[in-house]
């Protein structure tokens, strides 16, 4: 049975988009046959993630990331080599952020985290998207884009129809959940042989296209042809994956002051949709093939 950690980037806590906000998610992927453990951060004595300590050689076969820390916590220097080593040894990786510089820690792993772009770091190449599009939370900067509402569900463009995980038996995957302040993924430069965008969202105050979803697929490392990085996703926000943005009803931080919208519990659809895409990810995800690199960075 493929194990898959469900991992955030900041300490336990009630009040925050903790691990524990994704049970919906991690009950999913076991129907679907994974082992699912989920993690907060767990600090050691030099600042260091002790789950990311020892990742490189774990059971593990893939790694879905939520960072969301927005002012404090993320990911250290050592926790970005450790998680780019997992990844060198054939492991998947999904990574994913929110709006603003939430998670901007993230551009740090090699190669792929300079997918997504921040306010402060990394900021979208073209200038024009430097703007804030979502105008309803103007305490929250670009990038922010419109979605929808939480609760709410968005028609998705699929840029990649042919791509397995958007397929949904003989036709595409329509919906995913919406979000009033998405962040920006792109396709790192260098990497544009191995890696493409496979959705796209759309606005629903400017009517902007934005990437949703970029899909890197496995591919050697250097010219060793024993050694190859495993596959990974870049989604432009952690709320695909929320609970409280699949029910609301689930409930959410005391901090979130947006209205929510209905759209997912009334669309039979869009529910399947995204738990479909789920899983179709963990499976594309895991089948990869690999030798391990030997030991955790320290």
């Amino acid at each position: 049975m493929d194990k898959v950690l469900l991992k955030t980037t900041v300490e336990e806590t009630n009040n925050d988009w903790c691990v524990h906000r994704f049970q919906l998610l991690k009950d999913e992927l076991e129907k679907a046959g994974f082992s699912v453990d989920c993690r907060n951060r767990i600090n050691e004595e030099n600042g260091n993630d002790k789950d990311f300590m020892s990742l490189p050689n774990s059971s593990y076969s893939q790694m879905w990331l939520f960072a969301i820390e927005a002012n404090h916590g993320g990911l250290t220097k050592t926790d970005t080599v450790n998680i780019d080593v997992f990844r060198r040894n054939g492991k998947g990786l999904m990574l994913t952020r929110d709006h603003m510089d939430v998670g901007s820690t993230l551009v740090g792993i090699p190669e792929v985290g300079p997918a997504h772009h921040f306010h402060s770091v990394n900021p979208e190449i073209d200038r024009d998207r430097r703007r804030r599009d979502d105008t309803y939370s103007m305490h929250l900067d670009w990038p922010n884009y419109h979605s929808g509402l939480n609760g709410s569900c968005q028609q998705i463009v699929v840029t990649n129809r042919e791509h397995p995980l958007l397929k949904r038996d003989n036709k595409s995957i329509r919906y995913f959940p919406a979000h009033p302040h998405e962040g920006a993924v792109s396709i790192p430069q260098g990497t544009e042989d191995f890696a493409s965008v496979i959705a796209k969202g759309r606005s629903a105050l400017s009517g902007v296209e934005f990437n949703l979803i970029i899909a890197f697929e496995s591919h050697l490392v250097g010219d060793d042809p024993t050694q190859q990085y495993g596959r990974t996703a870049m989604h432009s926000s952690f709320h695909h994956f929320a609970d409280y943005n699949w029910d609301t009803s689930t409930g959410c931080p005391s901090f979130v002051s947006d209205p929510e919208g209905s759209g997912m519990s009334e669309s039979t659809e869009a529910q399947q949709d995204i738990r479909i895409y789920c899983r179709n990810l963990a499976h594309w995800l895991s089948d990869g093939s690999v030798r391990s690199i030997e030991g955790a960075i320290k």
